[in-house]
């Protein structure tokens, strides 16, 4: 039954194990997508989702316009939030090459397929993120996914101090979601 499987279902999530966001982690990343082809765009993505905690549709959806010119800030849904340094820089690295490759679309994320760029699809995100396997061989690797990151960044900022209010306005998730990634009794 529905209820039987969701129950299944929850269950495997917390054998999952939330673990937070280490920095240690987040470097492996970055250097191992530093080494691949379309590393900006990649890290671009990466650390969309690891300070901002976007789902896949909104990385979709975002345009050049989103951000100022010089990357400082991206506008979300009302939001005005202050980007890292080290994304405003992957940030500027994927604009020239935007440029350079003189792609017209105004959606941040492209891929080159049949002799043409086209707007990323889900499926070209979940390929960034299965790619982690390749780091080493620990198993911790294959819970990396959009919807882990984001989990994690939430976690990861309540327990280092972040106002829920703060979180909720980082992550645009909604007071009604937030009992979802904070259980009653760690709040």
């Amino acid at each position: 039954s529905r209820k039987e499987n969701l129950t299944i279902y929850e269950e495997t999530e917390d054998k999952r194990g939330v673990t937070e966001l280490n920095a240690e982690d987040i470097q492996a990343i970055l250097d191992f997508l530093k080494t691949k082809r379309n590393s900006n765009r990649d890290i671009v993505i990466f650390l969309l989702e690891v300070t901002l905690g976007l789902e896949r549709s909104q990385l979709l959806e975002l345009n050049w316009d989103a951000f100022d010119k010089s990357f400082k800030y991206i506008s979300l849904e009302g939001r005005k939030i202050e980007l890292c340094p080290i994304l405003q820089e992957y940030l500027m690295k994927l604009n020239k090459e935007v440029k350079k490759a003189k792609i017209k679309s105004q959606k941040l994320f492209q891929v080159f397929y049949d002799g043409e760029y086209r707007p990323m699809r889900e499926w070209n995100i979940n390929d960034v993120f299965n790619n982690f396997v390749q780091i080493t061989n620990d198993e911790k690797w294959k819970d990396y996914s959009p919807k882990f990151v984001r989990k994690s960044l939430i976690r990861t900022m309540f327990f280092v101090g972040y106002s829920l209010e703060d979180i909720m306005y980082i992550t645009g998730i909604d007071i009604n979601n937030i009992s979802k990634y904070i259980k009653t009794n760690e709040n």
